[in-house]
């Protein structure tokens, strides 16, 4: 099979010959064909990541909008009690 690129150019040995693999198992139709669908797949990867990491920013934007920090230990104890009122509630109801 003719070589589209000089991997061994572009590419360290081992990533290489890894291509190279795929494209002798059919994986891909060509070396050009392999490269271009791993750079595609690169691409798509950074563009999710960066989603991601704008989705948290504009959380933690959210987080500090909405007032003051709450202590996470306190916030539990407070609505495990306020949880087994109402289930007290509901059992001495029924």
């Amino acid at each position: 099979m003719p070589r589209d690129h000089a991997l061994a150019d572009i590419l360290p040995p081992d990533l290489a010959a890894a291509v190279l693999e795929a494209v002798e198992a059919g994986e891909f139709a060509s070396e050009s064909r392999a490269l271009e669908s791993i750079v595609a797949a690169w691409h798509l990867e950074r563009v999710e990541r960066r989603i991601e990491d704008d989705e948290l920013r504009r959380l933690v934007e959210e987080g500090i909008a909405s007032g003051d920090p709450m202590d996470g230990d306190a916030f539990f104890d407070e609505l495990e009690a306020e949880l087994g009122a109402r289930a007290a509630a509901r059992s001495d109801a029924a």
